[in-house]
């Protein structure tokens, strides 16, 4: 118990001596409340109603005053509210039910009149109990309490004010306090509106959560509550994923399962994976009756299929694994599912149990043998399913989607099975073959097909070979056609049977004279002769006059190519592909060459994919092809061409750096030799170099020739594409560029910079997030990245200033940037001088500057510095232009920063002095000698310098008016860094009394001036217009 709570006894009068016994008893447990309840109303009977009520909120008030959170505080104040609702007619001790027609005790009406006007108090702790004590008072009515409808207003109306309350945590208990005043049905509910915007708007956490907490779930909120899920802070992502989980899964789209499933498994907190792996994933779960396939088919497979199988994993760690495979085996026999139940739901599940169990290793083993069969049966189960049947004539095409899913999670749990089998090997390879060169087998299926493969066939050269005959076999297989005979076969074929007849006729006459003479034996000899002749005819005349021959014919289709060029790219991703063989060779020459110039857009992409991955095993090839790359961009005809292009491009300049690729320019250049280009055509902002480009060819940047130089342009002004594919591979490539030292370009990043910035790529989260990642890697993971960012500064900020009013820059918060820039390029991250650098050119940028809003721009950033100031050569000059920029600017506000500013040098100047005299002032005047030499040891070794009595501020401090050495305090550190920066309050969620740290909150806020009403309209429902009953505690889950 603390010591405030302790005086509350001492500091009351004896006049209500007996009240405040009941409060202090009721502090220390809250069994004791039922009894003390019956105590305190015995005592209300007896005293007068105005007595009683002034001891009482004599009491309250004493508690009042107590901000720190204290449990003897609460169960106080809880007693309190206990007593208020127990004063209710017919209310029996504590209970928590209410009827609709109880009326309000004359007490509590006093009660509310009394906070209600106290809540506008200065007294910040006294602002937040009150709030706190409303809470707890509406929270103690039973669920069909009900209120005066005056009442309800006026505490609506006060609570939204003090919504708006400067303190976050007298904010939050407003919203706890309007939690049974709200109604979610409702989109004109002033309350709801306010929850919404708090919700989305408000610099708190704690506030945020509160809403969170307070809001009831319907269509209306439950969109924000879903965004609240991305918030910056992960408690709050994490206190918004504890509100769905009450939520069954059938209240949201299935966009909406997935969502949540795949940010929430894969947040970058800890806290929220845990919780979404624990609790709402096994929530969803349980709405599905344990039912595995139930939840996938919830979570759509076939157009979802990583968050599935992200969601399973995650299942397997923290289920029983008997559990698990008794949702499998109903299905299987024999090891495997019947062709007639295989679904893409089981398929999957079936895949992904077995890749876990394999995953485990070797204490697995058992487990997965019981659930997959043999490698030879598997092999005949595939064929069975996709081969022997193949596609239906009245098959839809959802259908076949279904059944290419299921067929690739069969190939894809093959990769488990051991391929020491020899004969299952050979079956597999075989299964292959035949799916490759399949007809009705899709490109889809190629790439795990190639990449099985790899697994079954680790010789490259023999790999490479049999993909090559697949390839042959696809693309010019084998055809029986019929040809018709030569002239000469068939005039011999003629000859033939006229001679036969000849025959025949010679053999009836000799078989008739030897009937007429009675030579009977050799009559029976001439007849079978006769026989043989006539067989030998009739056999000649059924010859046909066409013959059917096996030959290979070319099949140029757009499947066949595509299905051909597929398996080509493929079996190059290979690690194990690692040289340009005369094989290789011979297939690109032979094939891929030949449609690179296709009329069909999408096989000439492909093609121009495949010849990039062949340029980057030989750089003779790629120095060869760059052109006809280049060709494509500038053709441009179509964007999906272009954009291969451009990334095989960048590719090859990642790989092999510019150097090599120095293109002869026989166009005499001269009219434009520094390469002056404008960084946003769109707006004619402002003309800047391309000259400082440079590249290297490993990690030494070298300057280029001109044509190169050129072509870097060429990609830059690809910045402007109106296609927003080939804008965002333009970004991307060029930011890989500068972050591996290939070109080094401070007007490039300059226009990086403002393209994050410009509000047209707002809608672009991909390219915000890239160049965001981009710029915080060149700042700290590149050896040139604050050189860089230093010069590209300056270039920033005139753009922005020269901004003329019809462009988009115009809205672009400048100070943000500085802010920004001046945050990458700290001393204390990157142990540089960047900063002192930044204070020479800020000050003569402010001497050359005439406009008011670009110098208070520019000063401001002065404060903002963090310099270095150990070089009293540094300091000196730093402080001549400062003095400058002082009898410069004239503004009032613009002189306090420079003032400011000057401040910050003085003290630095002082301290160096300090440092090198060896000389330290204490606080109560007496001076330390010290040895600057042993100095430096001691703060290396992190060892005082100066005696236990010399107070040192680690922090150098603004020296006062009177500038006297006693009030300053000195760090005794010999490399001084002065360190102006705006202070922020940081967001303490924990104390009841933490200020606002966002500037802008204020503004924000105000947006709900309009739509705070003083009173309650008369559109409120009708159990809150006409009897003013309070919404339910448990607020109804209106979902979809």
């Amino acid at each position: 118990m603390s010591i405030r709570t302790r005086n509350i006894e001492t500091s009351q009068s004896t006049m209500y001596v007996d009240v405040h016994s009941f409060f202090y008893d009721s502090q220390f447990n809250t069994t004791s409340h039922e009894k003390l309840l019956k105590k305190m109303k015995q005592q209300f009977v007896k005293e007068p109603l105005e007595r009683f009520f002034k001891n009482y909120v004599n009491c309250l008030g004493s508690l009042f005053l107590i901000g720190e959170k204290h449990t003897t505080v609460e169960r106080t104040l809880e007693f309190a509210a206990k007593f208020c609702v127990s004063l209710y007619d017919g209310q029996v001790n504590n209970e928590d039910t209410l009827s609709e027609n109880d009326e309000m005790p004359p007490f509590l009406t006093l009660l509310f009149d009394y906070l209600l006007k106290l809540h506008k108090t200065r007294n910040q702790n006294i602002r937040f109990r009150v709030c706190q004590f409303i809470n707890k008072l509406l929270s103690s009515l039973g669920e069909e309490a009900s209120l005066d409808d005056d009442l309800c207003n006026r505490i609506c109306t006060n609570m939204l004010e003090r919504l708006r309350d400067k303190v976050a945590a007298v904010r939050a208990q407003a919203v706890m306090a309007l939690q049974r005043l709200q109604d979610p049905t409702n989109h004109k509910c002033p309350v709801i509106k306010a929850y919404l915007f708090h919700l989305e708007a408000d610099p708190s956490a704690a506030v945020r959560r509160s809403v969170l907490n307070c809001i009831g779930r319907t269509n209306i909120t439950l969109p924000l509550i879903l965004e609240r899920t991305r918030d910056i802070k992960d408690t709050v992502r994490r206190h918004a994923y504890v509100v769905l989980v009450k939520l069954s899964i059938r209240s949201l789209t299935i966009k909406q399962r997935e969502r949540l499933l795949r940010e929430g498994l894969k947040d970058r907190s800890e806290l929220v994976r845990s919780f979404v792996a624990t609790a709402l994933l096994p929530g969803w779960l349980r709405n599905m009756k344990g039912d595995y396939l139930e939840l996938l088919h919830a979570l759509d497979v076939e157009n979802s299929t990583e968050t599935s199988i992200l969601a399973l994993n995650t299942l397997f760690k923290h289920q029983p694994l008997t559990e698990v495979k008794g949702s499998l085996l109903p299905y299987q026999e024999d090891k495997v599912i019947p062709l007639e139940k295989l679904t893409p739901e089981n398929a999957l599940f079936w895949r992904c149990l077995a890749q876990y169990l394999h995953r485990q290793g070797e204490e697995m083993v058992e487990e997965l043998d019981s659930v997959i069969p043999n490698l030879t049966p598997f092999c005949q189960y595939i064929r069975r399913y996709y081969l022997s049947e193949g596609p239906k004539n009245d098959e839809d095409s959802w259908s076949q989607i279904q059944r290419q899913f299921i067929v690739l999670q069969l190939l894809e749990l093959s990769e488990v099975f051991d391929l020491a089998d020899e004969m299952g090997r050979s079956n597999l390879k075989k299964l292959i073959y035949d799916m490759l060169t399949c007809t009705h087998v899709k490109k889809d299926l190629v790439k795990i097909l190639v990449r099985v493969l790899v697994g079954v066939d680790p010789n490259v050269n023999s790999r490479l070979h049999f993909l090559a005959e697949i390839v042959s076999e696809v693309h010019e297989p084998m055809t029986e056609v019929s040809v018709d005979l030569p002239a000469d076969e068939i005039r011999k074929k003629q000859l033939m049977q006229a001679k036969v007849r000849v025959q025949l006729n010679e053999v009836v006459e000799e078989q008739q004279e030897a009937v007429q003479h009675q030579d009977f034996m050799q009559a029976q000899v001439l007849l079978e002769k006769m026989k043989e002749l006539q067989e030998e005819l009739q056999r000649l005349n059924v010859e046909p006059s066409v013959v059917h021959e096996q030959v290979r014919e070319q099949h140029n289709d757009r499947a066949t190519l595509s299905k051909c060029l597929c398996i080509i790219y493929e079996m190059m991703q290979s690690e194990t592909v690692t040289v340009l063989t005369p094989h290789l060779r011979t297939i690109m020459e032979n094939f891929v060459l030949h449609y690179i110039e296709d009329s069909d857009t999408y096989i000439r992409s492909l093609a121009l994919q495949t010849v990039g991955t062949f340029c980057f095993f030989d750089q003779d090839l790629a120095k060869k092809f760059i052109l006809v790359f280049c060709f494509q961009l500038a053709n441009g005809e179509n964007d999906e061409v272009c954009t291969i292009s451009l990334k095989v491009i960048f590719d090859l300049f990642l790989l092999y750096g510019l150097q090599p690729f120095q293109i002869e320019d026989d166009v005499d250049d001269d009219n434009d030799k520094t390469g002056r280009k404008k960084l946003f055509d769109a707006t004619d902002l402002e003309d800047a170099g391309e000259d400082d480009i440079t590249t290297s060819k490993n990690t030494d940047l070298l300057p280029v020739n001109d044509a190169s130089d050129n072509f870097i342009r060429i990609l830059t002004s690809l910045l402007d594409s109106t296609s927003a594919g080939m804008r965002t591979v333009a970004v991307e490539g060029l930011c890989k560029l500068i972050l591996n030292n290939r070109i080094k370009s401070p007007n490039l990043v300059s226009r990086l910079l403002i393209m994050w910035y410009n509000p047209v790529t707002e809608g672009d989260v991909y390219l915000r997030q890239m160049l965001g990642e981009f710029f915080t890697t060149l700042a700290f993971g590149n050896q040139y990245g604050q050189e860089t960012l230093e010069q590209a500064f300056l270039p920033t900020l005139r753009t922005l200033f020269q901004a003329p009013c019809t462009s988009p820059l115009v809205e672009v918060d400048q100070d943000s940037v500085v802010r920004l820039v001046l945050n990458l390029t700290r001393p204390n991250l990157n142990k540089s001088s960047v900063h002192n650098n930044f204070a020479i050119v800020l000050c003569n940028e402010v001497l050359l500057d005439t406009d008011p809003y670009n110098i208070q721009v520019l000063v401001r950033a002065l404060t903002q510095l963090e310099l270095i100031l150990d070089d009293e050569i540094v300091l000196q000059n730093i402080s001549t232009v400062a003095e400058k920029v002082a009898e410069h600017v004239k503004d009032k506000a613009c002189l306090r920063y420079v003032r400011k500013f000057q401040n910050m040098l003085t003290s630095s100047k002082f301290s160096l002095t300090t440092c090198m005299t060896g000389t330290v002032r204490t606080t109560d005047g007496s001076s330390v000698l010290t040895n600057v030499e042993q100095q430096a040891t001691d703060s290396a070794e992190g060892v005082s310098c100066v005696s236990k009595d010399t107070l040192v501020n680690p922090e150098p401090i603004e020296s006062d008016s009177s500038d006297s050495d006693e009030n300053l305090q000195i760090n005794t550190t010999p490399s001084i860094r002065s360190k102006m920066v705006v202070p922020e309050t940081p967001d303490n969620s924990d104390s009841p009394v933490s200020e606002m740290s966002s500037d802008t909150y204020s503004s924000d806020i105000a947006q709900l001036d309009g739509e705070v009403p003083s009173q309650i309209p008369s559109s409120r429902p009708a159990q809150m217009r006409r009897s003013g009953r309070l919404a339910n505690k448990n607020v109804r889950e209106n979902s979809n």
